[in-house]
Protein backbone atom coordinates (compact mmCIF):
# COMPACT_ATOMS: atom_id res chain seq x y z
CA UNK A 1 0.00 0.00 0.00
CA UNK A 2 1.44 3.84 -0.69
CA UNK A 3 1.98 6.11 1.43
CA UNK A 4 1.05 9.40 1.36
CA UNK A 5 3.06 11.10 -1.63
CA UNK A 6 5.85 13.17 -0.67
CA UNK A 7 7.17 15.77 -3.11
CA UNK A 8 9.27 15.06 -5.88
CA UNK A 9 12.55 15.86 -6.13
CA UNK A 10 15.42 15.58 -8.92
CA UNK A 11 16.50 12.22 -10.13
CA UNK A 12 20.17 12.93 -9.72
CA UNK A 13 19.35 14.58 -6.37
CA UNK A 14 17.86 11.15 -5.61
CA UNK A 15 21.02 8.94 -6.63
CA UNK A 16 23.09 11.71 -4.63
CA UNK A 17 21.46 11.19 -1.56
CA UNK A 18 21.57 6.79 -1.97
CA UNK A 19 25.25 7.53 -1.56
CA UNK A 20 25.53 5.75 -4.91
CA UNK A 21 27.09 8.73 -6.90
CA UNK A 22 28.05 11.88 -6.38
CA UNK A 23 25.55 13.98 -8.46
CA UNK A 24 27.87 14.76 -11.84
CA UNK A 25 27.98 10.45 -11.85
CA UNK A 26 24.16 10.82 -11.24
CA UNK A 27 23.18 12.75 -14.18
CA UNK A 28 26.11 10.49 -16.36
CA UNK A 29 24.20 7.18 -15.22
CA UNK A 30 21.03 8.92 -16.56
CA UNK A 31 22.36 9.59 -19.67
CA UNK A 32 23.88 6.08 -20.15
CA UNK A 33 20.35 4.56 -19.26
CA UNK A 34 21.18 2.97 -16.30
CA UNK A 35 18.09 4.29 -14.33
CA UNK A 36 14.58 3.52 -14.12
CA UNK A 37 11.63 4.77 -12.72
CA UNK A 38 8.57 2.21 -12.11
CA UNK A 39 10.01 0.15 -15.03
CA UNK A 40 10.87 2.73 -17.36
CA UNK A 41 13.94 4.26 -18.38
CA UNK A 42 14.39 7.98 -17.90
CA UNK A 43 17.97 9.79 -19.37
CA UNK A 44 16.35 13.53 -19.17
CA UNK A 45 18.11 15.28 -16.62
CA UNK A 46 16.30 17.17 -14.28
CA UNK A 47 13.49 14.45 -14.34
CA UNK A 48 11.63 14.26 -11.17
CA UNK A 49 10.44 11.27 -9.03
CA UNK A 50 8.76 10.43 -5.55
CA UNK A 51 11.51 8.27 -3.37
CA UNK A 52 8.84 6.79 -1.27
CA UNK A 53 5.98 5.63 -3.90
CA UNK A 54 8.32 5.48 -6.83
CA UNK A 55 10.21 2.43 -8.00
CA UNK A 56 13.67 3.49 -8.69
CA UNK A 57 16.59 1.27 -9.72
CA UNK A 58 20.29 1.71 -11.04
CA UNK A 59 21.63 -1.04 -12.40
CA UNK A 60 19.25 -3.57 -11.59
CA UNK A 61 19.24 -2.26 -7.84
CA UNK A 62 16.53 -0.94 -6.40
CA UNK A 63 16.98 2.44 -4.51
CA UNK A 64 15.45 3.23 -1.14
CA UNK A 65 15.95 5.99 1.48
CA UNK A 66 18.50 5.74 3.87
CA UNK A 67 19.51 7.75 6.93
CA UNK A 68 22.46 10.38 6.63
CA UNK A 69 26.03 8.92 7.39
CA UNK A 70 28.58 12.19 7.97
CA UNK A 71 32.41 10.68 8.84
CA UNK A 72 35.70 12.83 9.66
CA UNK A 73 38.76 10.43 8.28
CA UNK A 74 42.37 11.00 8.79
CA UNK A 75 43.49 9.70 5.38
CA UNK A 76 46.91 8.02 5.39
CA UNK A 77 49.69 8.90 2.27
CA UNK A 78 49.39 6.32 -0.60
CA UNK A 79 45.36 5.89 -0.34
CA UNK A 80 43.22 7.43 -3.15
CA UNK A 81 40.20 9.82 -2.46
CA UNK A 82 37.94 7.93 -4.64
CA UNK A 83 35.06 5.12 -4.03
CA UNK A 84 37.10 2.50 -7.14
CA UNK A 85 39.92 2.88 -8.39
CA UNK A 86 41.02 1.33 -12.05
CA UNK A 87 44.60 -0.17 -11.50
CA UNK A 88 43.76 -1.65 -8.30
CA UNK A 89 45.28 0.72 -5.51
CA UNK A 90 43.47 1.30 -1.95
CA UNK A 91 41.10 3.73 -1.79
CA UNK A 92 39.86 5.84 1.28
CA UNK A 93 36.42 3.69 1.05
CA UNK A 94 38.45 0.46 1.62
CA UNK A 95 39.16 1.86 5.53
CA UNK A 96 35.28 2.40 6.20
CA UNK A 97 33.47 -0.27 7.74
CA UNK A 98 31.63 -2.65 5.05
CA UNK A 99 27.79 -1.86 6.19
CA UNK A 100 28.97 1.91 5.24
CA UNK A 101 31.37 1.45 2.12
CA UNK A 102 28.86 0.90 -0.43
CA UNK A 103 26.93 4.37 0.93
CA UNK A 104 29.31 7.09 1.83
CA UNK A 105 31.85 9.10 -0.68
CA UNK A 106 34.58 11.64 -0.25
CA UNK A 107 33.25 15.19 -0.26
CA UNK A 108 36.91 16.65 -2.25
CA UNK A 109 39.85 15.17 -2.67
CA UNK A 110 43.42 14.61 -0.89
CA UNK A 111 46.71 14.07 -3.37
CA UNK A 112 47.92 10.74 -3.33
CA UNK A 113 50.46 11.42 -0.96
CA UNK A 114 48.56 14.30 0.75
CA UNK A 115 47.31 13.24 4.85
CA UNK A 116 44.82 14.96 7.11
CA UNK A 117 40.88 15.93 7.29
CA UNK A 118 38.98 14.04 4.78
CA UNK A 119 34.95 13.84 5.04
CA UNK A 120 32.74 11.36 4.08
CA UNK A 121 29.07 11.35 3.39
CA UNK A 122 26.11 10.05 1.76
CA UNK A 123 24.38 13.16 1.88
CA UNK A 124 24.55 14.53 -1.85
CA UNK A 125 23.17 18.36 -0.64
CA UNK A 126 25.71 18.48 1.88
CA UNK A 127 28.52 17.46 -0.02
CA UNK A 128 27.32 20.11 -3.09
CA UNK A 129 27.24 22.78 -0.46
CA UNK A 130 30.72 22.14 1.17
CA UNK A 131 32.95 21.63 -2.01
CA UNK A 132 31.91 24.50 -3.94
CA UNK A 133 34.40 27.02 -4.11
CA UNK A 134 31.39 29.97 -4.44
CA UNK A 135 30.69 29.19 -0.78
CA UNK A 136 34.72 29.91 0.43
CA UNK A 137 34.48 27.50 2.88
CA UNK A 138 38.27 27.19 4.48
CA UNK A 139 40.79 24.58 4.23
CA UNK A 140 43.43 24.46 6.25
CA UNK A 141 47.13 22.69 5.41
CA UNK A 142 50.51 22.53 6.84
CA UNK A 143 52.63 22.40 4.39
CA UNK A 144 56.67 21.61 4.96
CA UNK A 145 58.95 22.93 2.41
CA UNK A 146 62.13 23.36 1.18
CA UNK A 147 64.24 26.30 2.25
CA UNK A 148 63.30 29.22 4.94
CA UNK A 149 60.37 31.48 3.82
CA UNK A 150 60.38 34.65 4.22
CA UNK A 151 57.96 37.65 4.91
CA UNK A 152 58.33 38.76 1.50
CA UNK A 153 57.95 35.50 0.22
CA UNK A 154 54.55 35.12 2.10
CA UNK A 155 53.16 38.42 1.06
CA UNK A 156 54.17 37.33 -2.27
CA UNK A 157 51.61 33.79 -1.73
CA UNK A 158 48.79 35.67 -0.59
CA UNK A 159 48.80 38.34 -3.63
CA UNK A 160 49.22 35.78 -6.12
CA UNK A 161 51.17 34.71 -9.12
CA UNK A 162 50.40 33.79 -12.78
CA UNK A 163 51.59 30.68 -13.85
CA UNK A 164 51.34 29.68 -17.85
CA UNK A 165 48.07 32.11 -17.88
CA UNK A 166 46.61 30.86 -14.59
CA UNK A 167 46.32 32.80 -11.27
CA UNK A 168 47.50 30.93 -8.11
CA UNK A 169 47.49 32.47 -4.75
CA UNK A 170 46.67 31.46 -0.95
CA UNK A 171 43.99 32.77 0.82
CA UNK A 172 45.84 32.81 3.81
CA UNK A 173 49.20 31.60 4.45
CA UNK A 174 52.07 32.48 7.33
CA UNK A 175 55.28 30.27 8.60
CA UNK A 176 54.10 28.27 11.27
CA UNK A 177 57.90 27.04 12.27
CA UNK A 178 61.46 26.53 11.07
CA UNK A 179 63.25 23.43 11.63
CA UNK A 180 66.99 23.93 10.46
CA UNK A 181 66.80 24.50 6.22
CA UNK A 182 62.98 23.63 5.85
CA UNK A 183 60.13 25.61 7.08
CA UNK A 184 56.60 24.47 7.55
CA UNK A 185 53.98 26.86 6.34
CA UNK A 186 49.85 26.98 7.68
CA UNK A 187 48.11 27.48 4.37
CA UNK A 188 44.69 28.42 3.91
CA UNK A 189 42.30 28.14 1.25
CA UNK A 190 39.48 28.58 -0.36
CA UNK A 191 39.16 27.14 -3.73
CA UNK A 192 40.02 23.73 -4.80
CA UNK A 193 42.37 23.90 -7.86
CA UNK A 194 44.48 20.95 -8.48
CA UNK A 195 47.94 20.64 -7.05
CA UNK A 196 47.96 24.53 -6.06
CA UNK A 197 49.96 24.23 -2.87
CA UNK A 198 52.86 22.33 -4.33
CA UNK A 199 52.83 24.31 -8.12
CA UNK A 200 52.73 27.99 -5.97
CA UNK A 201 55.56 26.56 -3.57
CA UNK A 202 57.31 25.57 -6.39
CA UNK A 203 57.21 28.28 -8.32
CA UNK A 204 58.34 30.62 -5.13
CA UNK A 205 61.72 28.30 -5.01
CA UNK A 206 60.26 25.82 -1.53
CA UNK A 207 59.01 22.62 -3.30
CA UNK A 208 57.12 20.75 -0.90
CA UNK A 209 58.06 17.73 1.03
CA UNK A 210 55.29 16.87 3.13
CA UNK A 211 51.42 18.12 2.94
CA UNK A 212 48.59 17.78 5.31
CA UNK A 213 45.14 19.14 5.83
CA UNK A 214 44.47 19.80 9.33
CA UNK A 215 41.49 21.86 9.24
CA UNK A 216 38.11 21.95 6.93
CA UNK A 217 36.42 25.14 8.14
CA UNK A 218 35.88 25.28 12.23
CA UNK A 219 36.28 21.22 12.16
CA UNK A 220 40.02 20.03 13.38
CA UNK A 221 41.38 17.34 12.72
CA UNK A 222 41.58 16.41 16.71
CA UNK A 223 44.01 13.30 18.03
CA UNK A 224 42.64 11.19 14.87
CA UNK A 225 44.95 8.16 14.02
CA UNK A 226 45.92 8.24 10.74
CA UNK A 227 43.45 5.66 8.40
CA UNK A 228 41.07 6.06 11.56
CA UNK A 229 37.62 7.89 11.03
CA UNK A 230 34.93 9.03 13.61
CA UNK A 231 31.04 9.61 12.88
CA UNK A 232 29.98 13.73 12.96
CA UNK A 233 28.24 14.88 16.15
CA UNK A 234 24.98 17.29 14.83
CA UNK A 235 26.64 20.55 16.16
CA UNK A 236 29.33 20.13 13.93
CA UNK A 237 27.29 19.41 10.83
CA UNK A 238 25.59 22.52 11.44
CA UNK A 239 28.38 24.28 12.35
CA UNK A 240 29.71 23.33 8.98
CA UNK A 241 27.21 24.24 7.07
CA UNK A 242 26.78 27.68 8.92
CA UNK A 243 30.18 27.97 7.62
CA UNK A 244 29.32 27.24 4.26
CA UNK A 245 26.47 30.23 4.29
CA UNK A 246 28.85 32.66 5.65
CA UNK A 247 27.12 32.57 8.90
CA UNK A 248 29.82 31.33 11.32
CA UNK A 249 33.20 32.82 11.83
CA UNK A 250 36.12 30.09 11.76
CA UNK A 251 36.11 29.21 15.48
CA UNK A 252 37.56 25.93 15.23
CA UNK A 253 35.28 22.66 17.27
CA UNK A 254 37.68 20.96 19.52
CA UNK A 255 36.88 17.01 19.04
CA UNK A 256 39.45 14.94 20.77
CA UNK A 257 36.59 13.54 23.30
CA UNK A 258 35.08 12.32 20.36
CA UNK A 259 35.06 7.81 19.82
CA UNK A 260 37.22 6.71 17.03
CA UNK A 261 36.72 4.45 14.96
CA UNK A 262 39.93 2.61 13.88
CA UNK A 263 40.33 1.59 10.14
CA UNK A 264 39.19 -1.91 9.29
CA UNK A 265 42.44 -2.89 6.97
CA UNK A 266 45.28 -0.09 8.28
CA UNK A 267 46.71 0.12 11.54
CA UNK A 268 46.73 3.78 12.97
CA UNK A 269 49.45 5.57 12.82
CA UNK A 270 50.49 9.13 13.21
CA UNK A 271 52.05 11.50 10.78
CA UNK A 272 53.67 14.87 11.52
CA UNK A 273 50.75 17.03 11.54
CA UNK A 274 47.97 14.62 13.08
CA UNK A 275 49.89 13.23 16.29
CA UNK A 276 47.96 11.08 18.69
CA UNK A 277 49.58 11.64 21.83
CA UNK A 278 47.74 9.60 25.36
CA UNK A 279 45.99 12.81 27.35
CA UNK A 280 47.92 12.66 31.08
CA UNK A 281 45.69 11.64 34.12
CA UNK A 282 43.68 14.77 35.44
CA UNK A 283 45.30 16.40 38.46
CA UNK A 284 42.75 16.57 41.16
CA UNK A 285 42.92 18.19 44.89
CA UNK A 286 41.46 16.16 47.96
CA UNK A 287 37.84 17.19 47.22
CA UNK A 288 38.07 15.59 43.59
CA UNK A 289 38.08 19.22 41.99
CA UNK A 290 39.89 21.36 39.94
CA UNK A 291 43.23 19.54 37.75
CA UNK A 292 45.80 20.05 40.58
CA UNK A 293 47.12 17.81 43.69
CA UNK A 294 46.16 18.59 47.03
CA UNK A 295 48.59 21.09 48.77
CA UNK A 296 47.79 21.58 52.63
CA UNK A 297 47.33 25.18 53.35
CA UNK A 298 50.36 26.72 54.41
CA UNK A 299 49.69 28.58 58.17
CA UNK A 300 51.38 30.58 60.91
CA UNK A 301 50.97 29.96 64.73
CA UNK A 302 47.65 31.38 65.03
CA UNK A 303 46.40 29.17 62.50
CA UNK A 304 45.95 32.49 59.70
CA UNK A 305 47.41 32.91 56.37
CA UNK A 306 49.03 30.27 54.29
CA UNK A 307 52.70 29.98 55.24
CA UNK A 308 54.57 28.56 58.00
CA UNK A 309 54.84 30.27 61.25
CA UNK A 310 58.37 31.69 61.65
CA UNK A 311 59.41 33.21 64.94
CA UNK A 312 60.40 36.84 64.88
CA UNK A 313 64.02 37.72 65.67
CA UNK A 314 64.86 40.20 68.16
CA UNK A 315 67.45 41.49 69.90
CA UNK A 316 68.14 42.30 73.24
CA UNK A 317 65.51 44.82 73.72
CA UNK A 318 62.95 43.02 72.07
CA UNK A 319 62.76 45.47 69.32
CA UNK A 320 63.27 44.43 65.36
CA UNK A 321 63.34 40.87 64.14
CA UNK A 322 67.14 40.17 64.06
CA UNK A 323 68.94 38.75 66.83
CA UNK A 324 71.47 40.19 69.42
CA UNK A 325 74.68 40.81 68.60
CA UNK A 326 76.90 42.39 70.83
CA UNK A 327 78.40 46.01 69.86
CA UNK A 328 81.72 45.64 68.89
CA UNK A 329 83.94 48.19 70.98
CA UNK A 330 87.94 49.50 70.86
CA UNK A 331 89.49 49.75 74.06
CA UNK A 332 88.06 53.01 75.52
CA UNK A 333 84.59 51.87 74.91
CA UNK A 334 83.85 53.99 71.83
CA UNK A 335 83.05 52.37 68.39
CA UNK A 336 81.57 49.06 67.38
CA UNK A 337 84.97 47.15 66.68
CA UNK A 338 87.07 45.48 69.08
CA UNK A 339 90.25 46.98 70.65
CA UNK A 340 93.42 46.49 68.69
CA UNK A 341 96.75 47.04 70.86
CA UNK A 342 99.22 48.76 68.31
CA UNK A 343 102.22 46.93 66.98
CA UNK A 344 105.40 48.19 68.54
CA UNK A 345 109.29 47.31 68.09
CA UNK A 346 111.58 45.23 70.48
CA UNK A 347 112.26 48.62 72.27
CA UNK A 348 108.28 49.45 72.74
CA UNK A 349 107.80 52.30 70.09
CA UNK A 350 105.92 52.24 67.67
CA UNK A 351 106.52 50.61 64.54
CA UNK A 352 105.65 53.08 62.11
CA UNK A 353 106.63 55.92 64.01
CA UNK A 354 109.90 57.05 62.18
CA UNK A 355 108.11 56.02 58.57
CA UNK A 356 106.91 58.48 56.22
CA UNK A 357 103.08 58.68 56.47
CA UNK A 358 102.34 58.31 52.47
CA UNK A 359 102.45 54.48 53.18
CA UNK A 360 102.97 51.71 55.35
CA UNK A 361 104.70 49.44 53.66
CA UNK A 362 107.51 52.40 52.33
CA UNK A 363 111.45 51.92 54.14
CA UNK A 364 112.39 54.53 56.94
CA UNK A 365 113.95 57.84 55.13
CA UNK A 366 117.40 57.89 55.09
CA UNK A 367 119.27 61.56 56.18
CA UNK A 368 120.10 63.84 53.28
CA UNK A 369 123.63 63.14 51.74
CA UNK A 370 124.95 66.00 49.40
CA UNK A 371 126.82 63.20 47.44
CA UNK A 372 124.20 60.99 47.12
CA UNK A 373 122.23 63.89 46.19
CA UNK A 374 124.86 65.19 43.49
CA UNK A 375 124.31 68.88 44.40
CA UNK A 376 127.32 71.41 44.05
CA UNK A 377 128.32 73.61 47.36
CA UNK A 378 129.43 77.31 46.67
Amino acid sequence: MKTTPMEKIRLQKILANAGLFSRRKAEEAMTEGRVTVNGEVVTELGSKADPENDIITCDGVRIELQGKIYLVMNKPAGVICSCADDRGRKTVIDLVAEEMAKRVFPIGRLDYNTTGLLLLTNDGDFSQILSHPSHGVVKTYLAKVRGVVTPETTQKMRRGITIEGEKFRFHDVRVDHVTGVNSVLMVELTEGKNHIIKILCQAMGHPVAKLARVAYGPLKLGNLGLGDYRHLEKDEVKALLAAAKGKLKPKFIPSDHHKIVPANKAPARRDFAGRQRPLPPPRRDASERGDRPFAPPRRDATGRGDRPFVPQRRDAAGHGDRPYAPPRRDAAGHGDRPYAPPRRDAAGRDKYSDQRTTGTNRKPAKPFSPKASGAKWR
